[in-house]
């Protein structure tokens, strides 16, 4: 290619690189080939590039308004909105307020306002109303918006109803939001105008609420016609709503029949200006926090029971105290479930299970037995013939009596550790007094106890009665009763009893005493005959006809007297007398004496002074063994008294000697005494082969000295029962005679000598 010359710059024509090469000209060039001065071409040349990127500008506004608007509908279709909490307050006849926490996710790299817009929440392809949102500012990532106090008016209630029904009946539900916006870039803040809105919106729903705990249930404040229900309830709110208030509620409450197992009804329960106002993300209500840490409402409701079928009536109630829980089903009233008009259709389709919890006090709470009678019938069955008092407390408060009657009763009797006695079946029961607040009755039962293991662990039990002052007992089981109140006549059936109650023993049948003695005679080879007459208090409520049984009597475990026998039968808390008859047959040694043990029982007997006998339970007449486990070797001490009697009178010196020495007057005397046994003795074969007598020389009450009579042998003649005389001879020693009496003292032995009577103690 050629080169340019500088003819073809300066020929006059214009080149294409003029605007290039201008500045290089001369500076005092002043006109070019044209005519035309630098200035001017400088301000044509700016001029024209001005224009160009001008237009360049328009060119690329023209290409972005017609790009911006499907991008920024592409980014409203890919922008995620997810509802975090939504709260409905403030509900009126056809609007509600929403508070929303709006969780907006956007990709799109450039931000943007939303400008104040009107949309509408469209379900199942119908308008349900429309609200006003402000304005939100949307940038790259994850915005968390909070539309406060938002009016939503209602514009189709059908559609409202259905909204609402899925709002609280469903799992999860799906609507849409629609309508146009406005929005504004924030790059060049350029707007965009009536962008057409449309956005599917997912919410976990209520789940039909079907979460309601009740944690408290009280009766107590019933009347003598109305059973009033006092309820605290939590109810779990699984969705992201909130609804404060939701109103007044009314429930029905149904129990399934027992017979026919349909639904009952058997009670209507209210609130007043209840709300919802725990979402599935806020933290539980204080009340309800041992059942959930969030997602909690508590909730208080009133009402009373009512007896549509005393059948469903009556299983509702005995479930209810039988320390288990009850398993009911709640529904809204028809046709007014809620006092808030929007909610009342969903709230009325509302079908719910809920739990009431177990009586916290069980009816029956203490027993204590009055008296047992308890009559011995075979191995395994014995009669029994009760009076309880009978500690209840009636879950209805004081001012609701309920009157009970046709009690029947099978519970188990257990030992204080639980050793299974028998089953406790009752025939009869009458019921005296009425159960209101906590009360006190008294239960007559005729009863049968079917015993376990033939009837060894109750023998081990009835042993520990007669031994013990109180013995544990338990009572486990269950009763069934026809209970007359409020809610009419009902049949209560499987009413638990569970109570410990101390039995008041017997002590060891420790207060026995000998009422009478006698030895009536004759003396044959059993021995002598004796009878005797006892009372034996019995401390124990607890009542027994024992039947005959054999006493042995002893008054060490070495020296036994003999033997007797009796009926014995034990009242409660009261003194039974026993006839005893047998023989006293006491073991003499090698040499025919009788027993140190015995000898000093009959000597205290015969000078008036008490001595300790033992009475043990040799054998019962009885084929039933747990009678003779519980009683066989049944032993008991008691006081045997003495008799005051005079054994030896007119005592009589035919022959007498005296002197003195020192410190006493020394008599030899043949001497003669009478002796009288006393009358329980009178027929005892006795002979006195020795005789040492201590005594006291008295006149008019006046001690002249103390008579010493040696341990001697005598001679012993019978003169008739019981009596007899005594003749010996003996040194006899006046001891501590006055030195002023012994002139008196020796008048009146020689008097005594003669015959005259003479005063002892």
């Amino acid at each position: 290619m050629a080169k340019p010359s500088a003819d073809c710059l300066d020929d006059g024509q214009n080149s294409s690189l003029e605007p290039l090469l201008s500045p290089h000209r001369e500076i005092n060039d002043k006109v070019d080939a044209a005519g035309n001065s630098p200035r001017r071409l400088r301000r044509w040349t700016w001029k024209h590039t001005a224009v160009l990127g001008i237009g360049g500008i328009a060119t690329a506004l023209v290409v972005l308004a017609f790009s911006i608007r499907p991008l920024a509908l592409r980014a409203i279709d890919t922008t995620k909105m997810d509802i975090q909490r939504m709260q409905l307050q403030f509900p009126r006849n056809d609007s509600v307020q929403l508070t929303t926490q709006l969780a907006i996710t956007s990709d799109s790299p450039f931000g943007v306002t939303m400008h104040p817009a009107q949309l509408a929440i469209q379900f199942e392809n119908a308008t349900v109303g429309i609200f006003y949102t402000p304005a939100m500012d949307i940038s790259k990532g994850t915005n968390v918006h909070t539309i406060a106090n938002a009016t939503l008016t209602v514009t189709n209630f059908q559609a409202w109803t259905k909204f609402a029904g899925a709002m609280v009946h469903s799992t999860n539900m799906t609507w849409t939001l629609s309508g146009e916006i406005d929005i504004s870039l924030h790059l060049l803040s350029i707007p965009i105008s009536n962008l057409p809105f449309t956005k599917t919106m997912g919410l976990g729903g209520m789940d039909g609420l079907r979460s309601l705990t009740v944690s408290k249930m009280d009766l107590s404040k019933s009347t003598e016609t109305q059973v009033l229900a006092a309820i605290d309830t939590c109810l779990h709110n699984p969705s992201a709503v909130a609804l404060t208030p939701v109103g007044s509620l009314c429930f029905d409450v149904f129990y399934r029949h027992p017979i026919t197992n349909v639904s009952t009804f058997v009670g209507i329960l209210t609130s007043i200006n209840s709300s919802l106002p725990v979402s599935s993300t806020d933290a539980s209500d204080a009340k309800c926090t041992a059942y959930g840490a969030t997602g909690m409402n508590s909730m208080t409701l009133s009402g009373h029971i009512v007896s549509s079928d005393p059948e469903a009536t009556s299983a509702l109630i005995s479930q209810y105290l039988s320390g288990n829980a009850t398993h009911v089903q709640v529904g809204g009233c028809s046709p007014s479930a809620s006092s808030i008009s929007l909610y009342n259709a969903a709230l009325r389709s509302l079908r719910l299970n809920s739990t009431l919890p177990p009586n916290p006090l069980p009816l029956i709470q203490d027993l204590a037995f009055a008296s047992m009678d308890v009559v011995p019938q075979t191995d395994t069955i014995v009669g029994m013939h009760t009076v309880v008092k009978a500690t209840t407390h009636s879950p209805l408060g004081n001012h609701s009596p309920l009157t009970l009657s046709s009690m029947t009763m099978a519970v188990e009797l257990l030992s204080g550790d639980e050793e299974r006695l028998g089953t406790f079946v009752t025939h009869r029961v009458d019921v005296t007094g009425n159960v209101s607040g906590t009360t006190n009755l008294t239960l007559a039962c005729n009863a049968s106890l079917h015993l376990f293991e033939n009837g060894m662990p109750f023998g081990r039990f009835v042993r520990s009665l007669v031994q013990l002052r109180q013995t544990p007992i338990w009572v486990r089981g269950s009763f069934n009763v026809i209970a007359t109140g409020a809610l009419g006549t009902l049949r209560l059936t499987n009413v638990p009893v569970h109570v410990l109650s101390l039995v008041g023993g017997m002590a060891g049948l420790s207060n026995v005493s000998i009422v009478n003695f006698s030895l009536p005679g004759p003396h044959s080879s059993e021995g002598q005959q004796v009878t005797a007459v006892s009372d034996i208090w019995n401390p124990s409520a607890i009542a027994m006809d024992v039947g005959d049984v054999q006493l042995r009597l002893a008054v060490s475990t070495k020296s036994v007297l003999g033997f007797v026998a009796t009926h014995m039968t034990l009242e409660p808390q009261s003194t039974s007398r026993v006839h005893l008859d047998g023989h006293l047959n006491p073991a003499v040694d090698d040499h025919g004496d009788l027993h140190p043990d015995v000898n000093a029982f009959f000597s205290r007997y015969i000078s008036n002074e008490p001595s300790l006998l033992e009475i043990a339970i040799t054998s019962i007449n009885t084929t039933i063994p747990w009678v003779q486990q519980s009683l066989a070797r049944t032993q008991v001490q008691t006081v045997f008294p003495g008799v005051a009697v005079d054994l030896i009178s007119h005592l009589a010196m035919p022959e007498m000697h005296i002197h003195f020495n020192a410190t006493a007057m020394i008599m030899h005397a043949r001497m003669q005494a009478r002796v009288a046994l006393p009358s329980a003795l009178a027929h005892l074969p006795i002979n006195i082969t020795h005789l040492e007598l201590s005594s006291q020389l008295v006149s008019n009450h006046n001690v002249l000295s103390h008579v010493v009579i040696p341990f001697q042998a005598v001679e012993y003649s019978p003169t008739g029962f019981g009596t007899g005389s005594v003749a010996f001879e003996s040194d006899i020693s006046l001891h501590a005679i006055d030195v002023y009496d012994i002139a008196f003292t020796c008048g009146y032995v020689l008097q005594f000598g003669h015959g005259l009577p003479m005063v002892t103690p």
